[in-house]
């Protein structure tokens, strides 16, 4: 499935689309951001943490940490949600964030 990533890493956030799937035991990412040639993460889904679920800007998005990155997923397209929250399932806290949130 493809949808919108952000990853932030030492508080710089980069932007890009992303085709991901799950194994049975991990998520893989493939994506391309800006310059840079192809890049593919496999992430254990069993070192995912502080996982969230909510809303930003009327839509749904799902963000977590994987060791020093923090994963947003954008809710883009058909499924991409459901995808996600199939997958992650118990890993996934649903709170609500307003936008002014401080």
């Amino acid at each position: 499935m493809n949808t919108y990533l952000e990853i932030i890493e030492n508080q710089q956030a980069q932007f890009c689309y992303t085709n991901l799937y799950f194994t049975a035991d991990s998520l893989q990412l493939t994506y391309t951001a800006g310059k840079q040639s192809t890049r593919r993460d496999t992430l254990d889904l069993t070192q995912i943490k502080q996982g969230i679920q909510d809303e930003f800007l009327g839509a749904t998005r799902i963000s977590f940490h994987y060791g020093d990155r923090e994963y947003v997923f954008f809710s883009q397209g058909n499924g991409i949600i459901e995808y996600l929250t199939d997958h992650l399932g118990d890993q996934l806290v649903k709170i609500a964030r307003t936008e002014n949130a401080s």
